[in-house]
């Protein structure tokens, strides 16, 4: 089997198909990476609905890892995210930040736990209101 470079965990919202496909060419991602695509992204490993959600992830990771031999995990999540309860459920957009990134960390120290070798980014994908996409790193 070929190895990838990474797999990339991104929500499945249509509203970022085009800019992931452009971050997924402008880092070097294009033909060499497993994409992981579910409603929440971190959110599914971070606070999952069940079990079963968690299994999932993990298993689709797993995967990755064993017959890709990845060295990189990417999850995007993004602003008005409908798993979150969209850009309305939070007092401002400080808070919306604030939620993201803690559920991208709690997401990193899973996988840093589960796959000690696995490079994890944190990215927020920021949707304004026409429609366009910034990424920014998560500390």
């Amino acid at each position: 089997m070929p190895d990838a470079k990474a797999t990339i965990l991104h929500c499945m919202d249509f509203r970022l198909e085009k800019a992931i496909d452009t971050f997924i060419d402008d880092n070097g991602y294009a033909g060499s990476a497993d994409i992981i695509s579910l409603a929440g992204a971190a959110k599914t490993l971070a606070n999952p609905a069940d079990k079963a959600e968690l299994a999932t992830v993990l298993r689709e990771i797993n995967l990755s890892e064993k017959l890709h031999h990845v060295h990189d995990c990417i999850l995007i999540n993004h602003t008005d995210c409908g798993a979150y309860g969209g850009r309305k459920a939070f007092a401002s957009g400080e808070a919306e930040y604030a939620a993201h990134a803690r559920d991208l960390q709690k997401a990193q120290d899973i996988l840093n736990h589960t796959y000690p070798k696995l490079n994890v980014r944190k990215i927020l994908a920021k949707i304004d209101d026409q429609k366009h996409v910034t990424f920014v790193e998560v500390e």
